[in-house]
């Protein structure tokens, strides 16, 4: 990691499923330890809208342009509103992260949308874990991570495919 590259990170802050919205916060980090600014949007419990929401709340920053990568804490934010990672890139020209701790069940993943939701398959496709990318590059014990690879002019991935190298070496530590 370089002295003072900058990481947005992307979060869905407690909520419950009779709200209709969930606040999207994202820190901006200048590496190795200084917090540059926060950005906030809303996005809809168990909608379809937070890939634009987070977007267009990336865009509207002044801190897009000095982003070195963006991380997200797992592919859904408020419930079942997936991030389509791949058009997250796409808009933002930067690469996307999603970080999860522990590895994803799929399988209660796939029955959760099927008894909830009418496009269950759509939502599932857009998941990098259960759509048809399979399994995220970083599958370790402690925790997974998946890129979606750069396309931006500023390059920044793996020499062979712009893939940017994601590593999780341990779990972020509770603060009580």
């Amino acid at each position: 990691m370089k002295s003072k590259s900058r990481f947005l990170g992307i979060d869905d802050a407690p909520f419950r499923f009779s709200d209709e919205r969930v606040p999207l916060v994202g820190v901006v980090v200048q590496a190795p330890a200084y917090i540059e600014g926060v950005l906030t949007t809303l996005a809809e419990v168990d909608g379809h809208d937070a890939t634009d929401r987070i977007a267009a709340m990336i865009r509207a920053s002044r801190y897009r342009t000095g982003l070195a990568m963006v991380l997200l804490d797992g592919t859904a934010v408020g419930g079942f509103n997936v991030v389509d990672v791949d058009a997250l890139r796409a808009a933002i020209e930067r690469p996307v992260v999603t970080v999860t701790r522990k590895k994803p069940d799929l399988a209660a993943i796939e029955t959760a949308l099927r008894r909830r939701f009418d496009d269950w398959e759509e939502r599932l496709r857009h998941d990098p874990c259960g759509g048809p990318r399979g399994r995220p590059p970083h599958d370790g014990p402690r925790g997974s991570a998946r890129a979606a690879p750069s396309r931006s002019p500023r390059g920044g991935g793996d020499r062979a495919g712009g893939v940017p190298r994601a590593r999780l070496t341990r779990p972020p530590r509770r603060i009580i």
